[in-house]
C-alpha cells in the first residue's frame, strides 16, 4: 500500500454526521503483513471519540465521511511508516462502524440546582463558561461524574449496532 485510503462498505441509516460533532467510531486494526487481528475496540468495550472536522481528522477519514450517516461502516488503510533504518513496518487495515454522532453544546443548559450537600459549587462566569469548586466538597469525585441529579442534557444521535 502505497498512500491512505478508505472505502465505505455500508451506508448508515442513522442522521447524518455533521461538522463540528463528536464521533464515537468502533473498530478493529488488523495487520497488513500477516493478517492478524492487533487491536479492537469491541474487546475494550470503548469507542474513540473524534471531532468530525477537517483539523480534526485524517484528510482521507475525513473525506470518506463527508454526507454519511451513523452506522457507516467503512474500511480504512494506511501504509507502514519507515524506520530510522529504512526497514518499513507493515501497512495496517481498520474496519470502522460510526456509532453515534453529538453536537457538543455550546454553553452549558438546563435549570440551575442547588448542589446536595458536600458535593462542589458550580459558578458561571461573564460569558457562561463554567468553573467547579471542590472548597465546600466532602471529597474531589470519584467513579460517576456528573452525578444523576444533573440536568445538563447533550444533543446525541441514536446508537447504530455495531456490526460483527
Amino acid at each position: 500500500m502505497d498512500a491512505t485510503a478508505a472505502r465505505v462498505v455500508a451506508e448508515g441509516d442513522g442522521e447524518d454526521i455533521v461538522e463540528g460533532q463528536v464521533i464515537s467510531l468502533a473498530y478493529t486494526v488488523w495487520s497488513g503483513e500477516d493478517q492478524t487481528l492487533t487491536y479492537s475496540t469491541y474487546d475494550t468495550d470503548a469507542t474513540e471519540d473524534l471531532t468530525y472536522s477537517e483539523s480534526g481528522l485524517d484528510p482521507v477519514l475525513y473525506e470518506a465521511l463527508q454526507g454519511q450517516k451513523v452506522g457507516v461502516n467503512l474500511i480504512y488503510g494506511s501504509p507502514g511508516t519507515t524506520a530510522e533504518d529504512g526497514t518499513v513496518g507493515a501497512s495496517t487495515f481498520m474496519a470502522v462502524t460510526v456509532q453515534s454522532a453529538v453536537t457538543p453544546l455550546a454553553a452549558p443548559e438546563g435549570e440551575t440546582v442547588t448542589p446536595e450537600e458536600g458535593l462542589p459549587t458550580v459558578t458561571l462566569d461573564d460569558t457562561g463558561a463554567p468553573s467547579v469548586d471542590f472548597s465546600t466538597a466532602e471529597s474531589e469525585p470519584t467513579g460517576s461524574w456528573p452525578r444523576p441529579s444533573s440536568r445538563v442534557r447533550a444533543r446525541r444521535s441514536p446508537r447504530a449496532t455495531p456490526s460483527p
